[in-house]
């Protein structure tokens, strides 16, 4: 829903269990204008959950059109 907040498309592309057992690692993608995806993330960063960010890829596909591939560990929602 935060990406519809921020204007842009969004999905989940994994989630997995850490290997620690006390996380998920999740992969995510976006589509969207440079400006959306910036509130995407800023919006990500202040959700109510501990989130740890372990890459983020973000480049150009043509004018006014990027993609972003985040990469974190969701640390909160076991606690």
């Amino acid at each position: 829903s935060l990406a519809g907040k921020a204007g842009v498309s969004g999905e989940v592309t994994s989630v997995d269990p850490s290997k620690d057992g006390l996380s998920l690692d999740v992969g995510m993608k976006a589509v969207g204008t440079f400006g959306g995806l910036y509130v995407f993330l800023t919006l990500l960063e202040n959700a109510p959950y501990e989130i740890e960010f372990v890459g983020i890829e973000m480049h150009r596909e043509v004018i006014n059109k990027w993609n972003l591939t985040v990469k974190m560990k969701l640390l909160s929602f076991l606690n």
